[in-house]
């Protein structure tokens, strides 16, 4: 009895472990279908990889505007590499893919276009790439060429062309960009530091029986807020600022506020402002001067609410 019983206990484990060894190999085997779509998505992220490798980095160089007479702008651009989702596999598991992308930095310009990222994409076929603002609201882009470390376009806004542009790798290590908060505050008030000043000149009227007259203009540096910061703190920024004072009316009756905007590029100024003892007088009373600055000197064109007043040469006669 006790040699049958042994004997059906020996044959039930046998069985068992026959059954254990199928289903084991059964979860072992992989469908041909599937190996190979897990294949090519592996496949297809180190083609992507290839590609991008040599572009991943940080550039400078400089972008050239149209206008002759503008200073060349010193430029940044930084290149690296994310994943981002791109679907699903057969086994409903997230697939990732490599995406090339960008950050653009202004190093010598005040200009609404420096600090932000970039959408990127690169056509290897042809070497010509894209890089466009991902940014609500903002519009600029470089188009160009990439040759070796080198990459060379044309660069545009929502007005058309702005120039051309050149940038060089200068090291294939992207690192962290600057709090740019604090980097593009030191270069608005590099540029405010030169302009800043009290200005004088003689308006010369367009027809002669109108009498020429002087005016003062002081320009200072303030602080306006522009926004808030991750952490919900106010982000300022230095702005220019100044008030025009008509010399042969008075500074109590002839004082503007004026706003003022600087055009880095251009080297225009242009100034508006309302009566600086009256805040609460009509909008459709007030004095503007559109001018180009140069090395201590504004030359450009005053006029009011009526119409052009006359044409002026200021001079720099203190730096405040």
């Amino acid at each position: 009895m006790n040699r049958i019983f042994s004997h059906l206990i020996k044959s039930s484990f046998l069985v068992f472990a026959f059954v254990m060894a199928v289903q084991s190999l059964q979860g072992c085997s992989m469908d041909p279908a599937e190996d190979a779509n897990l294949q090519k998505e592996f496949d297809d992220r180190v083609t992507l990889q290839n590609q991008y490798d040599a572009l991943v980095g940080s550039y400078k160089g400089l972008l050239h505007a149209k206008d002759i007479e503008a200073e060349p702008i010193e430029i940044e651009v930084r290149l690296f590499l994310v994943d981002e989702p791109d679907g699903v596999n057969e086994d409903g598991e997230l697939k990732l893919r490599p995406s090339l992308k960008g950050f653009y930095r202004e190093l010598s310009s005040r200009s609404g276009r420096s600090n932000f990222p970039l959408v990127v994409r690169y056509y290897p076929q042809t070497n010509e790439i894209s890089m466009i603002t991902d940014v609500q609201g903002v519009v600029f882009q470089l188009q160009g060429k990439v040759n070796g470390t080198q990459i060379k376009g044309d660069a545009t806004d929502d007005r058309g062309t702005l120039g051309s542009f050149e940038l060089s790798k200068v090291s294939n290590d992207v690192g962290r960009a600057p709090d740019e908060t604090i980097d593009e505050r030191r270069r608005i008030r590099e540029v405010y530091e030169k302009i800043k000043g009290t200005y004088e000149g003689l308006v010369k009227r367009p027809e002669p029986r109108l009498e020429d007259f002087p005016i003062e203009v002081k320009l200072f540096i303030t602080e306006e807020a522009t926004g808030v910061d991750g952490g919900g703190n106010v982000i300022f920024k230095p702005k220019l600022s100044g008030y025009l004072v008509r010399l042969d009316i008075g500074r109590d009756v002839g004082d503007y506020s004026m706003d003022v905007q600087y055009f880095v590029e251009s080297k225009v100024i242009t100034m508006k402002g309302k009566i600086f003892r009256n805040p609460t007088a009509p909008a459709n009373i007030f004095i503007s001067f559109t001018g180009v600055y140069d090395d201590g000197s504004i030359t450009g064109e005053l006029s009011d609410h009526r119409g052009v007043l006359g044409r002026a040469n200021l001079s720099k006669t203190a730096s405040n």
